[in-house]
């Protein structure tokens, strides 16, 4: 294990990260602030050889979406991204328009991956997976959105991420208190 660059050393060291990754850093000498100002990301293409396969740590399970007080009204969702990293589960608008899910709230804003914030509206829906269900906030996903189910419908079906196996699997008794 190396010492943590300290004086000089420690200044030198951040301006060259900073230089090769684009960011700016203020402050020199030990016990300075660093502020990352800016980061540029650049998307970077998947290996040949492994396009159109799922990569490391990502799945997809099928679902099915039914109205909150109607349930005979449900469509299936057969490939949803599985995203611990979003909070709301997000199902492309048509889908749920179908099924007479209601824009509730309108506007909420969001905040993507790559720094851009967008709008979208939310509404209430039943969320099956596998054998189990809860209620939960439901994003009405626009073309070009994933069709993602998030962390907080995981958390209230009770199942959590085997990122070995990719799948996923109850996560066991739930706390009474």
């Amino acid at each position: 294990m190396y010492p943590p660059p300290s004086g000089e050393r420690f200044s030198r060291f951040f301006r060259r990260i900073a230089a090769r990754d684009t960011m700016e850093v203020r402050g020199s000498g030990q016990g300075s602030v660093i502020r990352f100002l800016s980061l540029r990301m650049q998307a970077i293409p998947a290996p040949a050889n492994t396009r159109g396969k799922s990569l490391v740590g990502t799945f997809h399970t099928a679902c099915r979406i039914a109205h909150i007080t109607d349930r005979r009204k449900g469509v299936d969702v057969p490939k949803l991204l599985v995203d611990t990293g979003s909070e709301y589960t997000w199902i492309p608008t048509p889908l749920l328009e179908r099924i007479g899910i209601k824009r509730e709230k309108k506007d909420i804003q969001f905040v993507m991956a790559n720094g851009q914030t967008i709008t979208r509206s939310v509404g209430f829906a039943v969320v099956h997976v596998a054998d189990t269900f809860t209620v939960d906030e439901i994003v009405f996903a626009e073309p070009g959105d994933l069709a993602i189910l998030g962390a907080r419908s995981l958390e209230d079906l009770n199942l959590t991420v085997d990122s070995r196996r990719k799948k996923l699997v109850a996560s066991g008794p739930l706390p009474a208190a």
